[in-house]
C-alpha cells in the first residue's frame, strides 16, 4: 500500500475518533451538576431590597462630597459618581508631562517592547 495513503487513512481515522468519543451521552452528574433554581424577585422585594440599601449609599455619597469630590448624578438610575472637572485632568496632565520630558531628553526612558531609547 502507498505510504501516503496508509498516513492518511491513520491521520483521518484519529480526526473522526476525537469527535466520536468527545460527544457527551447527557449529563455527567444529573443531582449535582446543575444550581438549585431559584425564584425571581418580585417588584416588591426589589424594592424593598432597594430601600434596605438606600441608607448606605446615600452615607458614602456625602462622605465623598465632604471629602472634597464632586458627585455627578450618572444617567443610570440616579449612580452618583464622583468626576475629575477639565481643569484637574489638564492639570493632572501636565503634571505627568513636566515629570516625563527631562527623563526622555536624557534618553533615560525607553519605548516600545524592543526597549529602543528615545
Amino acid at each position: 500500500m502507498n505510504p501516503v495513503l496508509l498516513t492518511m487513512a491513520i491521520v483521518m481515522a484519529n480526526l473522526l475518533a476525537g469527535n466520536v468519543f468527545a460527544q457527551s451521552k447527557g449529563e455527567a452528574d444529573p443531582a449535582q451538576s446543575m444550581a438549585a433554581p431559584s425564584a425571581t424577585a418580585t417588584p416588591a422585594e426589589k424594592v424593598a431590597a432597594r430601600t434596605k440599601r438606600r441608607p448606605e449609599a446615600v452615607a458614602q455619597a456625602r462622605a465623598s462630597v465632604a471629602n472634597g469630590s464632586k458627585p455627578v448624578a450618572s444617567e443610570d438610575r440616579g449612580v452618583v459618581t464622583a468626576k475629575a472637572s477639565p481643569e484637574e485632568k489638564a492639570a493632572a496632565r501636565n503634571k505627568r508631562r513636566a515629570e516625563t520630558i527631562p527623563a526622555v531628553r536624557a534618553g533615560e526612558t525607553s519605548v516600545g517592547e524592543m526597549g529602543k531609547k528615545i
